[in-house]
């Protein structure tokens, strides 16, 4: 597997590692898999989880059956889409050409009725639109086993599974508020499927074996793009043994599954680096990287390594280019997590963020759920809303709640604040909140990560539930405020980083490697430069031929260069 039960770094290893096991071992893995599945269908508590045929089967255009005569655009059995039913009822989508699986939503089961069916179709029986097949709408309907519909974004999809086993998909227009006698016509075309020799992807499969990713920063964006180039790019990525998936982190709707995966790492040229791009201004220079890697997903979505980093790089077209490229972190490891337990009396059902920062008064505003200033009590309540105020000393809480009378969770949240000390705006920033798993109402998991904040950083706090916002170069191991001058950096690697590298810093080194994190000592005067792992992966090279400039005798956490 490309990713176990194991630690965080031992997963992003693998993945970075992965290669091909040899021939025998894949043998042994399918007889192991086929004991297996005959486990799974004897026992019959775990065969109402699939669903029954036509489903568990990928499919492509046998014949086009019907098309509506008024429109110019034709489809043939080779140009048309395939789709994929899953095993959990999901209707998937995928446009000839293409290697991305859309997930379109779940089919429901439903009776085909003479006035909804046979009345999406303009045509008759015999029509022009029939294209020689000798049946209309009411043959279908009555020679129909089984049926299934789904309809997403104004478009009607119908499953129909007929009597001799034959399986059908229509899809049309849909407008929920026109009554069916006007809306005849709505049926655009009706495919003949025959399954294909592709394996099928199953949701539930594709995010229980997946390892989530969020992305951490942003390394590139097109100049044609409005979007502002925070760190967040609004997405959730799922790395599966075979797959990958987009997400949406607001709504958990699925954009993009790629399917199957190899994860074959290929050498990533200066040339075919720049041919990526259309334009040349701000294009991120890979010269730095020892080993640059990357493999296409789809026509339009990329994934690099970079030295063990990994970016996602989101492809328009020829013309455009790259549109944008993210850095990618583990989300179970970037941020803070929370739990959402309202059922605990003991835990306040929000999750906290501490700032320690010197400040009179931090100014908070979020788009999902709701801020609750559960240490300042006005005699009448506690302060709350999508906008709060909150006084120096006092906790910032976010609620997944919309209010506290409303028990539904929100699926993510953004958080943006500005800190003031007086009237002096000394910083702000932005925090990314996602719903990561759990049960609903009743219980969940929150990831933060800080996304805009120069200067800041956000980390799980060391001694309290919830976050802690600091500044970098503070190093505190402690959610309470500062009360005394910085305790040594070791002190602070150890609560918050497993592996870091110290060394003493010289001009030299502050001029090269200007991204890292310098430490001073108010004591003696003397400066230090803290670099994670991914840090050093980068210039492994430079580190090791200046390595004579490196001497920290006096630190005894972490690894000493």
């Amino acid at each position: 597997l490309a990713f176990g039960e194991v630690g965080v770094k031992q997963r992003i290893r693998n993945v970075l590692n992965y290669k091909k096991p040899a021939f025998w071992i894949v043998i042994a893995a399918l007889a192991s898999c086929v004991v297996v599945a005959v486990c799974f269908l004897t026992n019959p508590k775990d065969d109402e989880l699939y669903a029954p045929e036509p489903f568990g089967h990928s499919y492509s255009v046998e014949t086009v059956v019907y098309a509506d005569a008024i429109y110019s655009f034709t489809y043939t059995s080779d140009t048309a889409p395939q789709y994929c039913l899953t095993a959990d009822y999901v209707l998937m989508e995928k446009e000839a050409g293409e290697s991305d699986w859309v997930l379109l939503g779940n089919l429901e089961e439903e009776h085909l009725s003479p006035l909804v069916f046979d009345s999406y179709f303009r045509e008759p029986a015999g029509g022009a639109g029939w294209l020689g097949a000798p049946y209309g709408p009411e043959k279908l309907r009555l020679d129909n086993q089984s049926a299934w519909s789904l309809i997403v974004n104004n478009t009607l999809y119908y499953v129909l599974m007929q009597n001799n086993g034959d399986v059908y998909l229509a899809y049309g227009y849909h407008d929920a508020d026109v009554k069916y006698s006007d809306v005849q016509g709505s049926i655009r075309w009706l495919f003949k499927l025959s399954v294909a020799d592709e394996e099928v992807l199953s949701e539930n499969r594709v995010f229980a074996e997946a390892t989530a990713y969020i992305s951490k920063s942003c390394i590139y964006m097109n100049l044609l793009s409005s979007a502002l180039p925070d760190g967040d790019s609004g997405c959730r990525y799922l790395i599966g043994e075979d797959s990958f998936t987009i997400m949406n982190k607001q709504t958990g709707d699925v954009i993009a599954v790629s399917s199957p995966v190899s994860w074959d790492w290929q050498e990533v040229s200066k040339e075919e680096w720049s041919a990526l791009f259309a334009l040349e201004i701000g294009v991120p220079d890979i010269d730095i990287y020892k080993n640059p890697q990357g493999m296409k997903l789809s026509s339009r979505y990329y994934l690099f390594n970079m030295d063990g980093e990994l970016w996602f790089g989101d492809f328009r077209s020829d013309k455009v280019g790259m549109w944008s490229i993210y850095s990618l972190v583990p989300e179970s490891s970037a941020g803070a997590t929370w739990e959402y337990t309202p059922a605990l009396s003991s835990r306040v059902p929000a999750f906290p963020f501490r700032f320690n920062l010197e400040y009179t008064r931090i100014e908070a505003e979020c788009t999902g759920g709701h801020l609750i200033g559960f240490d300042d009590h006005d005699g009448r309540g506690y302060p709350q809303g999508k906008t709060l105020t909150v006084p120096a000393g006092s906790v910032l809480y976010w609620s997944p709640t919309a209010a506290d009378t409303d028990p539904a969770i929100a699926m993510a949240s953004r958080i943006s604040f500005t800190v003031y000390n007086g009237d002096e705006a000394v910083c702000a920033g932005a925090v990314s909140i996602s719903k990561t798993s759990g049960t609903g109402s009743a219980a969940a998991i929150y990831n933060a990560v800080l996304v805009k904040g120069d200067g800041l950083v956000l980390i799980q706090a060391p001694d309290a539930d919830g976050a802690l916002i600091q500044a970098l170069g503070t190093y505190s191991d402690s959610a309470q405020p500062e009360t005394s001058s910085s305790p040594a950096p070791s002190e602070y690697v150890e609560s918050t980083l497993e592996n870091f590298h110290i060394a003493l810093a010289t001009d030299e080194l502050l001029n090269k490697y200007n991204s890292f994190h310098e430490y001073n000592n108010d004591e003696d005067g003397t400066r230090f430069i803290i670099w994670t792992d991914t840090e050093i992966a980068k210039y492994s090279c430079e580190l090791n031929i200046s390595m004579g400039i490196f001497n920290s005798p006096t630190v005894t956490n972490g690894s000493i260069i």
